[in-house]
């Protein structure tokens, strides 16, 4: 298995609490979403975040109130156009309270939006 040297360096030097510059986050996003690569970025991003934040998270929750397939396209957003499953819909007034119910009800939920 051959990993590219530049993507380890990158990745050694964000480990030790040095940022990737602008232009290596441009190069670590030109992998495909299934290269052995872009799973090193994401381990390592989990490891740095799991050991900054003691391994706690906070709960956020989103309503898609409207929704649309977007012309931005990005490849690794679900809403890009040309590759999202999401058809264009707005959610009904009864819709919206009934999710924000559903969200809440645990009591874990630190923001919505």
């Amino acid at each position: 298995m051959n990993i590219d040297n530049k993507v380890l360096r990158i990745l050694d030097t964000a480990q030790t609490g040095h940022t990737p510059t602008k232009e290596e986050c441009i190069f670590l996003l030109h992998f495909p979403e299934t290269s052995i690569e872009t799973g090193f970025v994401r381990a390592v991003a989990d490891s740095i975040t799991r050991r900054r934040f003691n391994n706690e998270g906070i709960v956020l929750g989103q309503i898609g109130v409207e929704i649309a397939p977007c012309p931005g396209k990005c490849k690794f957003c679900s809403f890009g156009e040309g590759h999202t499953a999401f058809e264009s819909s707005v959610m009904s007034d009864e819709d919206i309270l009934r999710s924000a119910d559903s969200f809440t009800t645990s009591g874990e939920l630190y923001a919505l939006f």
